[in-house]
């Protein structure tokens, strides 16, 4: 009863509306089971050659390429991508060995009969039940299993690299290879049963996997008679199930995207189906709603998470450009959200190229169509290469800096040629704020930080987001500094998931050991009540200067509330930041300045100084010092960094901690230096005293010690006065 005292009206409503729903799927799933005629398939395709069926005035039947250009493709791929080639033949003959390496496993081996209700990882087998009777959320389990695994296995990604080895080499071992994990999967998955039927999201991006994996095989005699017919007739069992079971409850994300965007593959690889026109309605209305409401005016995708926004992108991407090939004429407000979220992807890249870790980072993708990044799933500059042509930006060329193999697989050498032929682009971007979403980029040559102001995720639900307010990624020179600790697992270790999204895994400053905001109990491991509201005051870029200047409320609920504000300044000249926190409130508190750092060895300097400094004996290095050392704690330990789903590194933690009444203020200078171009401590100590005293209220100087205090105090200042960021 106290539960449903304190549930809003509107969300009662919102949860029995969902729970009918789960009741009306439970029923239709048991007495309606799915079901194909052979009347309904023969509409699909032509039973005697397998070939697909058009349909008179309706878009459908055309596809990124054709099987029929295959020579021509293989020519353009051995003179621009030669080194794709022996690396695919390569993962290739590791899948027919049914060898493979998914969510941090390592490569291990299925054996000969693939098991695809299994997480290879521990061992644990899901039963062959009806799906709506799959418990994979059960938290109290004594195998530490992870239904991700049955789940990435059976999305089929690997298909595509077993069609493209057989383009390459003509060798039929492929198609077979194919054939028969299809035939396997279908026959140990029957309609509606099992953990591979729980998941429509799952389900629609191995119908987008299998649909382009029939281009490759189209022509095989491998592939061919019943087997194809099976195939085609699975695949539409899919559509009937992701349009059955859309997974629209409120608060949306990317799986319903998923479903989307499965929806309409299936319903332009197969026009002549029955379903086709309506999976076509409902696959677009989804996207173009939810392209408004899931995605930011300035571009940026609502879950809160880098890696998540990457796949997203790849939904509205592949989907609208399917759907051009095909004559859809999509409203012009939709590719420039698209091109707004290439903007981002454009913002966060690292000078190195790669991504930052910000919120959950499963590895998740809708296809993968290069073995460049399915190595290198940081790097998310293959969209923008794709982007450049599609919109004609000579600036997301020069990000880009090559023409990636996924762009050409999803435009051809048309659009390898148009790439080259963009000009150079005038200028390098430089920092950038996306203020809709909270999301800032310091960028000056090789010197990066991302800093993230935006709400929990999913408008203030959690969803991938962290308790991650006000904390930073820092990149300088050749390697990432301070870092996102990542994502880790999901439910396979609750504890552990909760730690990696926790506050104190974060580069922000943690009060009483408390969390900024509730994490969700039990099964709710994907949600965070909306307790941190954040409010950025100042955002000024400047050929010297970027400021950035923040606060959240995710502490005012204590019994002595406080807020936290940070300011963080940027010198370019100097080629430095200074972190500036106060903590402003009521009462005693404990604060922790944190800094999670990358896998590397650090130490504190030597003498009373507080200031640390990493120890590599080749290339950059960097000094994060304290500019306020009465009564400040130095401590140096160790945490968990995330670098992919189901890994985990140790890597070094810096934290600066004070205790007493408020207000309690830090000041750190990170200061990135080059080898053979370190400043003295002294020199970059009084530069950022000198730039920090610039910055603060007239009344405001920074004395001796290292204090901020207001002019003329003859102690630790406890006065009101004007902060920098208000």
């Amino acid at each position: 009863m106290r539960q449903v005292e304190a549930t809003k009206p509107g969300e009662i409503s919102v949860k029995v509306f969902n729970r009918l729903k789960r009741e009306v799927k439970q029923w239709r799933a048991r007495f309606l089971p799915l079901r194909l005629t052979v009347r309904e398939l023969s509409r699909a395709i032509d039973l005697g050659s397998g070939t697909i069926r058009p349909a008179p005035r309706r878009p459908g039947g055309s596809f990124f390429f054709d099987p029929h250009d295959r020579d021509t493709l293989i020519r353009w791929i051995r003179q621009v991508y030669p080194e794709t080639i022996p690396a695919t033949i390569a993962e290739a003959d590791r899948i027919c060995a049914h060898r493979f390496d998914l969510l941090g496993s390592g490569e291990i081996s299925l054996g000969g009969e693939i098991d695809w209700h299994c997480d290879f990882k521990t061992g644990y087998r899901w039963p062959l039940v009806l799906h709506t009777g799959i418990n994979f959320m059960d938290l109290q389990k004594q195998v530490p299993y992870d239904v991700k695994v049955p789940w990435e296995l059976s999305r089929f990604q690997h298909s595509i690299v077993l069609g493209k080895a057989y383009w390459y080499t003509g060798d039929e071992r492929y198609a077979k290879e194919f054939t028969a994990q299809v035939d396997a999967w279908i026959e140990k998955n029957p309609p509606g049963f099992g953990v591979n039927w729980a998941c429509p999201m799952d389900m629609a991006i191995r119908a987008v996997n299998w649909i382009w994996a029939y281009r490759f095989f189209a022509g095989s005699p491998s592939f061919s008679g019943e087997a194809k017919q099976r195939f085609v007739a699975n695949l539409l069992l899919h559509g009937k199930f992701i349009a059955r079971n859309l997974e629209d409850a409120p608060p949306r994300g990317n799986h319903y995207l998923a479903d989307g965007a499965g929806l309409v593959y299936l319903a332009l690889a197969f026009p002549g189906a029955r379903q086709a026109a309506g999976w076509l309605k409902r696959g677009m209305k989804i996207l173009l709603g939810e392209l408004e409401t899931q995605v930011y005016s300035d571009g940026v995708d609502y879950e809160g998470s880098v890696a998540y926004h990457r796949l997203v992108t790849e939904f509205f991407f592949s989907a609208f450009l399917l759907g051009r090939i095909n004559g859809l004429a999509l409203p012009e407000a939709a590719w420039r959200k698209v091109e707004k979220m290439c903007e981002f992807i454009a913002g966060y890249t690292k000078p190195d190229g790669t991504a930052p870790w910000i919120g959950d980072n499963d590895d998740g993708r809708l296809h993968i169509l290069s073995e460049d990044t399915r190595q290198n799933s940081t790097d998310h500059r293959y969209l923008l290469s794709l982007a450049a042509v599609v919109f004609q930006r000579p600036d997301f060329k020069e990000k880009a800096g090559a023409f990636s193999e996924e762009a050409f697989w999803l435009l051809g050498p048309k659009g390898l040629e148009e790439f080259r032929d963009l000009p150079q682009a005038q200028s390098q971007a430089g920092s950038r704020g996306f203020p809709a979403s909270g999301q800032y980029i310091m960028k000056h040559d090789a010197l990066y930080l991302y800093a993230d102001c935006g709400e929990s995720g999913m408008g203030g639900h959690g969803g991938h987001g962290h308790n991650d307010l006000l904390s930073f990624e820092l990149y300088a020179y050749d390697r990432s500094w301070i870092v996102d600790p990542g994502t880790y697992v999901y439910t396979a270790d609750p504890a552990s998931r909760n730690h990696f999204r926790g506050t104190a895994a974060h580069n922000t400053v943690l009060i009483d050991g408390m969390e900024m905001a509730r994490l969700g109990e039990g099964e709710k491991l994907w949600t965070i009540h909306n307790d941190a509201v954040p409010e950025v005051s100042r955002w000024e870029i400047s050929e010297r200067l970027d400021i950035l200047s923040a606060r959240h409320s995710g502490y005012m609920r204590l019994a002595e509330p406080v807020s936290h504000q940070r300011m963080i300044v940027f010198d370019k000249t100097a080629g430095f930041w200074v972190i500036f926190d106060e903590v402003e409130g009521q009462g005693p508190h404990r604060c922790e300045q944190i800094f999670h750092l990358a896998p590397m060895v650090v130490a504190q300097d030597a003498g009373e100084t507080l200031a640390v400094r990493t120890r590599n004996e080749i290339g950059a290095n960097l000094l994060v010092l304290p500019l306020m050392t009465r009564e400040l704690r130095l401590a140096i330990t160790e945490d968990w960094v995330s670098p992919g789903y189901g890994k985990r590194v140790r890597a070094p933690v810096i934290c600066y901690r004070q205790e007493g009444n408020t207000p309690i203020r830090f000041a750190t200078v990170l200061y990135p230096y080059q080898a053979g171009y370190r400043r003295p401590t002294g020199e970059v100590e009084a530069l950022a005293r000198e730039l920090l005293q610039e910055l603060l209220p007239k009344e405001v100087t920074v004395d001796e010690a290292g204090f901020i205090q207001p002019e003329g105090a003859g102690g630790r200042g406890r006065g009101t006065r004007t902060a920098p960021w208000r």
